[in-house]
């Protein structure tokens, strides 16, 4: 069966995009990721009329994390677990488990913001709320009295 390659998508790739460029044509097309990955590839070369040195290069593992943890960070855990499966061929339930593994140890966006071992601090506004309710029972009590 063939597919079409929408000319955004080939220009996604040839911007060097390519890893986007696949993931786009996954979600349009249904199909894996190595079927995507050749048949971009295909359209690339058949395209320029000769191959493209730059397409003829294959996924290596920091491509595949890369996806898998933009995937992640778009909150698309499905697609980040069916990246894994397809690149690696983990079955489904060990490549979840390794997913969400990576979900337990990746840094959230807010301890981004700290430095090692810094803890997150409120904005005092609880203190404060506390400091006016006791300012305010000391005046009601000496007001009485």
């Amino acid at each position: 069966m063939s597919h079409r390659v929408p000319e955004d998508i080939l220009q996604l790739a040839r911007q060097g995009e390519k890893v986007r460029a696949i993931a786009l044509l996954r979600e349009q097309n249904g199909l894996g990721l190595a079927q995507a990955k050749q048949l971009l590839e295909e359209r690339l070369e058949d395209a320029q009329g000769k191959p493209n040195p730059a397409t003829h290069q294959s996924f290596t593992p920091e491509d595949v994390m890369t996806a898998i943890d933009a995937a992640l960070a778009r909150g698309e855990k499905l697609q980040a677990i069916k990246l894994l499966c397809d690149s690696t061929g983990l079955g489904l339930l060990e490549a979840k488990q390794r997913i969400e593994q990576r979900m337990a140890i990746a840094p959230t966006q807010a301890d981004r913001n700290q430095s090692p071992g810094e803890v997150t601090r409120s904005s005092g506004r609880p203190f404060l709320a506390l400091l006016l309710a006791a300012a305010a029972a000391l005046w009601y009590y000496f007001s009485k009295s």
